[in-house]
C-alpha cells in the first residue's frame, strides 16, 4: 500500500522586510496550485516579475490579493 500524505505544519506568512515570493511559495499559502498562480499573474491579479525563467511575486501583491480574497467571500 502506498504510504498515506499527512499534512505538514502550515506555511509561515512571509516577512514585510522580504520583497519577493516564489511561485510555490504563494501556492503553498494560497493553499492552489502553482498553474494557479500563474494564471492570477496572468490575469493581473498578481504583481511579479520574471526572473530568468521563474516568476517571482511582490509580496505586497500578495498581501493585497489574499485580502482581496477574504472580501468577496464575506
Amino acid at each position: 500500500m502506498p504510504k498515506r500524505k499527512t499534512p505538514g505544519p502550515p506555511p509561515i506568512d512571509p516577512s514585510p522586510q522580504q520583497e519577493f515570493m516564489t511561485v510555490a511559495e504563494v501556492a503553498a499559502l494560497l493553499r492552489c496550485d502553482p498553474r494557479s498562480v500563474l494564471n492570477r499573474i496572468k490575469d493581473g491579479d498578481l504583481d511579479a516579475v520574471k526572473d530568468r525563467r521563474r516568476w517571482l511575486i511582490l509580496v505586497a501583491s500578495y498581501y493585497r490579493y489574499r485580502s482581496n480574497l477574504r472580501n468577496r467571500r464575506r
